[in-house]
């Protein structure tokens, strides 16, 4: 790394005195409201109203302060090092907040995961209730279907086989058993009960 460039290279702090860039006349007066190095024209205008003096002048009045300036600078630079001094130690408590806020940060993670878990296995536990209820219900349908076909299949079988030596009696209660036996299979409707489980679903 380079070393940096002294302020004053040649051993001293004596620097070119400058022209005014706005009036092009040599700087030797100095603004003490704006601090800044003016021209005499620069005086007489843009710093009329302000407190203004000639770099002479203004040199002399530092010198007789410049002993207690420096002795004063000299008796806080043990402040500023006690202060460099302290930044490590407030960088290792920042650190320490830091790893504390995550830690809390991920305690409440934690803690929110856990609830959501206990909703999911409720509500999973919710559906898998539901679905055993719902399976009782259609397979006692098909229990049902299974005992209402097996009526059917005898009652049309016996229809056919005595259709010529029924009596008139006969085959209308017959008919009125095989019909009685097709309206109870409307009261069987398993399309109703998929919208049911579906419905129940959502509610939950």
């Amino acid at each position: 790394m380079a070393a940096s460039k002294p302020k004053y290279p040649l051993g001293s702090p004596q620097e070119h005195i400058e022209m005014c860039k706005t009036h092009d006349l040599r700087i030797d007066m100095i603004c003490e409201d704006c601090d800044k190095f003016i021209c005499g024209k620069c005086a007489k205008t843009n710093h009329k109203e302000h407190e203004w003096s000639t770099i002479p002048t203004a040199a002399t009045q530092r010198r007789r302060g410049l002993f207690d300036f420096l002795t004063k600078i000299k008796e806080d630079l043990p402040g500023i090092d006690e202060k460099i001094e302290k930044i490590p130690r407030q960088i290792t408590e920042n650190g320490d907040l830091c790893d504390a806020e995550i830690e809390k940060l991920q305690k409440q993670y934690e803690e929110i995961i856990a609830m959501l878990t206990e909703i999911r296995k409720n509500n999973e536990q919710r559906l898998i209730d539901n679905l055993e209820v719902k399976n009782k219900k259609l397979n006692k349908v098909k229990s049902e279907l299974n005992k209402k076909k097996k009526e059917l299949k005898e009652m049309v079988k016996f229809m056919e086989d005595n259709k010529s030596t029924m009596s008139d009696y006969g085959l209308i209660d017959n008919h009125r058993e095989l019909r009685k036996i097709l309206a109870g299979l409307d009261d069987v409707n398993d399309i109703n009960l998929y919208e049911m489980f579906r419905l129940e679903y959502r509610g939950n």
